[in-house]
C-alpha cells in the first residue's frame, strides 16, 4: 500500500510550527517574567539602599543636635532626647521623583538602658519607591548614647530611693546602713569537717557543705568546688593561679590571701572575721553581700564585684589600677583611698566615715547619694560622680572634677583649684563656714564648657520620687555628661 507522502509531510509541517509556536510563548513569557523579576530586585536593592541613606542621616542628625545641645548648655536626659529625636523621624525625605526614605521610632520613645548605662533609641528606617507598585524596605536599627552617668531616676530629673521609698536629705537617713549585716555561716547537719592542715595540689569537689578548722591552701593549679556553705576558721591562701568556687555562703575567720592570678567565685554571701588580700591582679565575685570585718586591700589589676551591699569595717584600698563594683549600697567605716587608674562604683549609697581620697586619676561612682564624714580630696584628673545628693561633713578640696546630680551639703571649706577643679551641682548647695577660697557661681545654668575653678549651681528641682511600680527604663530619666559622649 503507498502512503501519500505529501500529506504526511503537510502534518509535520503543521506540528512543527505548532510545537514553534507553543515554545516561543513559553519563551516570551519567561524572558517577560524574567525582566519583570529583574526589575523588581533592582527596586528591592534600590529600597535596600534608600533605607541605608536613612540610617547614615539619622546618625549624622543625631551628631547635630547633640552638638547643638552641648553648646546650648541642654542636658542630655531622656526627655530632651525624645525631644531631638521628635523632630528628626516621622518626616519623609524625598531623594528625586519616586525615591525617598522614611524614619520611625520603633518604640514610643527612646529609654535608658540600666546594665548597659546608655540612652538607647530604637528606630526604623524604611526605604521607598513609588513607580508602577509602592515598594518599601525596613532596617531596625538602635541608635546608643552611652557617657558618663549622672542621675538616674523617674521624672524630670529624681533621686534614688533607700529602702524606704524617699531620698535622702540628711545624715540621719544614712541610719539604715548600719543595720545592715551579714550573717555568720550556720553549717548544716551531715557537712565535711577537715580538723587537721589541709594542702590541696590538685581539683577537688564537693557536692554537700564543708569547714575547715584550720589552714587551707590552695597550691599553684589547684581548683575546689564546694556546692553549699564553705567555712574556714584559720588561714585561707590561694597560691598563683588557683581557683575556689562556692555555691552557698561563706565564711572566712581568719586572713585571707588571694594570690596573683587566683580566682574566687561565691554564689551567695561573704563574712571575713580578719584581712583580705586580693594580690595582683585576681578576682573576687560575690553573688550576694560581702562584710569585711579589717582591712579590705585590693591590688593592682584586681577586681572585687559584690551583687547587693558592701560592708567594710576597716580601711578600704584600692591600689593602681583595680576595680571594686558594688550593685546595692556601701557602708566604710574607715579610710577609702582609691589609687591612680582604678575605679569604684556604688549602685545606690555609699557612707564613708573617714577621708576619701580620689588619686590622680581615678573615679568613684555613686548611683545614689553620698556621706562623708571627714575629708573629700579629688586630685587631678579624677572625678566623683553622685547620682543624688552629696554630703561633706570636713573641708573638700578638688583638683579633678565633682558632678552631682542633687543637693550638695559642704559643712567645711571647699577649695577648688583654679586650673583644673571644676564642681557641677544640678540642684543647690549649702555651704558652712567661711568660703572665701572657691568661686560660687549660684545662678549657672549649665556645667558644659565652663571655666574650671569654679562651683556652678544650676538649682534645679529635684522632684519627689515616683512609686507608681511602672518601668523605670521606660518612665525613668537620666543626664549623662555631655562633655564625654560618645555616639
Amino acid at each position: 500500500m503507498k502512503i501519500n507522502e505529501q500529506g504526511s509531510t503537510l502534518i509535520i509541517t503543521l506540528l512543527t510550527i505548532v510545537v514553534i509556536l507553543i515554545f516561543s510563548s513559553v519563551l516570551i513569557n519567561t524572558t517577560l517574567n524574567s525582566a519583570a523579576q529583574i526589575n523588581k530586585t533592582e527596586q528591592d536593592i534600590q529600597a535596600t539602599h534608600l533605607a541605608e541613606m536613612g540610617v547614615s542621616y539619622f546618625h549624622e542628625a543625631i551628631k547635630t543636635e547633640i552638638n547643638r545641645m552641648k553648646e546650648e548648655g541642654i542636658p542630655l536626659s531622656v526627655a530632651n532626647v525624645t525631644e531631638m529625636v521628635n523632630r528628626i523621624v516621622n518626616n519623609e525625605i524625598v531623594i528625586e521623583e519616586g525615591y525617598s526614605f522614611l524614619l520611625k521610632l520603633e518604640d514610643t520613645r527612646p529609654y535608658y538602658d540600666s546594665q548597659l548605662k546608655e540612652i538607647v533609641i530604637a528606630y526604623q528606617s524604611i526605604g521607598i519607591i513609588k513607580e508602577s507598585e509602592r515598594i518599601e524596605r525596613v532596617i531596625t536599627d538602635r541608635k546608643k548614647l552611652s557617657g558618663k552617668l549622672v542621675r538616674v531616676g523617674n521624672g524630670e530629673l529624681p533621686p534614688p530611693q533607700n529602702p524606704d521609698g524617699e531620698p535622702f536629705n540628711s545624715k540621719n537617713e544614712f541610719d539604715h546602713l548600719f543595720a545592715l549585716t551579714v550573717r555568720p555561716v550556720t553549717m548544716p547537719p551531715g557537712s565535711l569537717n577537715f580538723d587537721d592542715h589541709v594542702v590541696q595540689t590538685s581539683e577537688k569537689k564537693y557536692e554537700n557543705s564543708v569547714r575547715f578548722t584550720k589552714q587551707l591552701k590552695l597550691k599553684s593549679g589547684a581548683s575546689q568546688y564546694v556546692r553549699d556553705e564553705f567555712l574556714v576558721e584559720s588561714h585561707l591562701e590561694l597560691e598563683s593561679p588557683s581557683t575556689l568556687t562556692i555555691g552557698g555562703n561563706a565564711q572566712f575567720d581568719g586572713k585571707a590571701d588571694i594570690k596573683s592570678r587566683s580566682n574566687v567565685e561565691i554564689g551567695k554571701s561573704l563574712f571575713v572575721n580578719n584581712e583580705l588580700l586580693l594580690d595582683s591582679p585576681s578576682t573576687l565575685t560575690v553573688g550576694g553581700a560581702a562584710e569585711f570585718d579589717r582591712k579590705l586591700d585590693v591590688k593592682s589589676g584586681s577586681s572585687l564585684t559584690v551583687t547587693e551591699f558592701l560592708l567594710v569595717n576597716g580601711e578600704t584600698l584600692i591600689d593602681s589600677p583595680s576595680t571594686i563594683n558594688v550593685g546595692g549600697n556601701a557602708r566604710l567605716l574607715h579610710k577609702l583611698d582609691v589609687k591612680k587608674g582604678s575605679t569604684f562604683k556604688v549602685g545606690n549609697n555609699l557612707y564613708v566615715d573617714l577621708e576619701t581620697l580620689l588619686d590622680s586619676p581615678s573615679s568613684l561612682d555613686v548611683g545614689g547619694s553620698l556621706w562623708i564624714g571627714h575629708k573629700l580630696d579629688v586630685k587631678s584628673g579624677s572625678q566623683l560622680t553622685v547620682g543624688h545628693h552629696l554630703f561633706v561633713d570636713h573641708e573638700t578640696q578638688v583638683e579633678g572634677k565633682i558632678m552631682v546630680g542633687g543637693n550638695a551639703y559642704f559643712k567645711h571649706p571647699v577649695k577648688v583649684d583654679n586650673r583644673k577643679g571644676k564642681v557641677c551641682i544640678y540642684g543647690t548647695a549649702t555651704f558652712s563656714g567661711n568660703q572665701d577660697r572657691a568661686i560660687i557661681d549660684e545662678n549657672a545654668t549649665s556645667c558644659n564648657n565652663q571655666p574650671t575653678g569654679t562651683i556652678y549651681v544650676l538649682n534645679k528641682p529635684i522632684p519627689p520620687s515616683n512609686n507608681d511600680g511602672e518601668d523605670d527604663q521606660n518612665n525613668g530619666d537620666v543626664l549623662i555628661d555631655s562633655e564625654g559622649i560618645q555616639y
